[in-house]
């Protein structure tokens, strides 16, 4: 395990909180991975970060094996473009969580105001709009391709 300042692994376990929120079996089992994830490497981009994962062998893999969780949208100070936050499952594990804001430079000291779940427009699908709760529906969508 790698040494991180507390606001990242703070922010990291929120947005991962977020990220496998709902009753569902295989936010369950995403659930319980996170549980037994070791961080294996941070890195910032300038524009956000990338924190990896490793799943010991021992922890039951998920099928699909490989998709992303990305429903949420993040309010931080100073980042008036906006930010998301993408959870990467890779060989039927958590592999990375990416956050990146849409045009503005990464604060040095991030201070999160507020996270909202984004779902699909009624009649333009390619369209989100936030909510306070899930629409697990986008995330199932996710994982059936």
């Amino acid at each position: 395990m790698i040494e991180l300042p507390a606001y990242i692994v703070e922010l990291d376990r929120t947005l991962i909180d977020a990220l496998l929120a709902g009753e569902d079996t295989m936010l369950q089992a995403l659930r319980g991975q996170y549980a037994k994830a070791v961080i294996s490497r941070h890195d910032f981009t300038g524009v956000g970060f990338f924190t990896h994962f490793t799943v010991g062998p021992d922890v039951p893999r998920i099928n699909p094996h490989n998709f992303d969780i990305g429903d949420i949208s993040l309010d931080i100070v100073g980042v008036d473009s906006g930010v998301m936050a993408n959870l990467a499952i890779r060989e039927g594990v958590i592999d990375y969580l990416e956050v990146i804001t849409y045009a503005d430079d990464w604060p040095e000291n991030p201070v999160l105001r507020s996270i909202s779940y984004q779902s699909y427009k009624p009649g333009a699908p390619s369209i989100f709009m936030p909510l306070q709760t899930r629409n697990l529906d986008v995330v199932r969508k996710a994982w059936a391709g």
